[in-house]
C-alpha cells in the first residue's frame, strides 16, 4: 500500500504531507484513513509542539477524488457505501481541530472542496 500521507517529525514539529501528487492530492483510496491515523499519531506524541500540513507536488489538495466517486456511482453504490468516506472526512477535520497544538496549513497550490476544509481547519 502506498503512503498516501507521510508523517515526519523534527525538533518538536510534525509535518504531515498529503502524498498523491499525480491526482493533486485528491482524497481517494485509503488516503482518508491514513490521514486520520497520522493525526492520531500526532495527538499521541506530547513532544510534538506544532503541526504543519501540506501537499506533495503542485497542490495542497483538490478535495475529493471525483473519479473515485463517479466509479462508486457507476457500481451502483448507495449512501451506505458513501457514508464511510464522509465520516472519515469529518473525523479528520474534527481530529485536527481538537489538537491542542498550533497547526499550520502550508498551502502550496490548489485547495478545493475537502482540501479547503482541511486547510481552514
Amino acid at each position: 500500500m502506498a503512503d498516501l500521507v507521510v508523517l515526519a517529525e523534527a525538533e518538536g514539529v510534525a509535518t504531515l504531507v498529503l502524498n498523491r501528487p499525480g491526482k493533486l492530492n485528491a482524497f481517494g483510496d485509503d488516503m482518508r484513513e491514513q490521514l486520520v491515523a497520522a493525526l492520531e499519531t500526532v495527538a499521541g506524541r506530547p513532544e510534538v509542539r506544532a503541526l504543519v500540513v501540506t501537499g506533495a507536488g503542485r497542490a495542497f489538495s483538490a478535495g475529493g477524488d471525483v473519479r473515485h466517486m463517479a466509479d462508486l456511482k457507476t457500481r451502483g453504490a448507495g449512501f451506505d457505501q458513501v457514508r464511510p468516506l464522509l465520516e472519515l472526512g469529518r473525523a479528520a477535520i474534527t481530529r485536527l481541530v481538537e489538537l491542542p497544538i498550533p497547526t499550520i496549513a502550508a498551502v502550496n497550490g490548489v485547495a478545493a472542496g475537502a482540501g479547503l476544509n482541511l486547510a481552514l481547519a
